[in-house]
């Protein structure tokens, strides 16, 4: 259950930095606009797992030995 909480936690302030980094200039804002809901969200799904994720989990497993984040009997992340 915690490690649930702690995922949705992560996701979300990601999702906000990295959604604040988007809109923050003009150029930025007008790309944003010019973008549709499945592309914004897929580019969301991608930096978040990949760009912000990779590292984080990096940094865990180096910085606190944390091998797995959430363990359950079918996947372990």
């Amino acid at each position: 259950m915690v490690g649930v909480l702690a995922l949705l936690v992560f996701f979300a302030g990601t999702g906000w930095a990295i959604h604040a980094l988007v809109t923050r200039g003009q150029f930025d804002r007008k790309i944003f606009e010019r973008t549709n809901l499945l592309q914004y969200l897929t580019f969301q799904f991608f930096a978040i797992t990949i760009l912000a994720g990779l590292p984080a989990k990096m940094l865990l497993r180096l910085l606190f030995r944390v091998k797995y984040v959430l363990v359950t009997p079918w996947f372990n992340i």
